[in-house]
């Protein structure tokens, strides 16, 4: 029924030079159109949607795979969401994750060169700096205690974040470790 609608409703112009007495056929059968919800309601703006227009990929994705936009369109991070705050710090960072046309992979390689440079010798061979400080950071680990649900250490950045280098072990780390911190 509503195909019917459909093809009743269409305009037909006949090409330039035809005779406009042949009979002309709307709708080419053999490429039928899109089924037609019947239940499905007009759009109110009465705009009907271009196939052949741009997708906006963002109105296709679940509620949440969406990027989130606070006040003026500003991009929002989980973090920012928890303690309500969007500083303007925040909202760097956000920008350049969430706008950065880069796979992960790419970022990472980035990061990756970066830290290489910066923590190798010319002949390839780490620093002794980078050396004492992966170990001091993680050389603690237990695989038996983390195997025990009791996973404290390893490699998580406590080194630098939670001022282990107070430690009088880890004097002489200063200055990689606020290198560290740059990044």
């Amino acid at each position: 029924m509503v195909m019917e609608v459909v093809k009743s409703r269409l305009a037909v112009v006949p090409a330039e030079g035809a005779d406009p007495n042949d009979e002309v056929n709307p709708v080419d059968e053999a490429n039928p159109v899109d089924e037609v919800d019947p239940n499905e309601e007009a759009p109110e703006d009465g705009e009907i949607e271009d196939p052949d227009a741009p997708e906006d990929d963002e109105e296709d994705l679940p509620d949440d795979e969406q990027e989130d936009e606070g006040e003026e369109g500003e991009k929002i991070l989980i973090g920012d969401l928890v303690d309500g705050s969007n500083t303007p710090e925040a909202q760097n960072i956000a920008n350049l994750l969430l706008d950065n046309k880069n796979t992960k992979e790419e970022n990472f390689e980035f990061i990756s060169q970066e830290l290489t440079e910066a923590f190798t010798e010319a002949d390839g061979q780490c620093t002794r700096q980078s050396i004492r400080m992966g170990f001091h950071d993680a050389g603690t680990w237990s695989s038996k205690l983390a195997a025990a649900g009791q996973d404290y250490g390893g490699a998580d950045g406590s080194l630098v974040f939670y001022g282990e280098l107070t430690r009088p072990e880890n004097f002489g780390l200063e200055s990689a470790a606020g290198f560290a911190q740059q990044l």
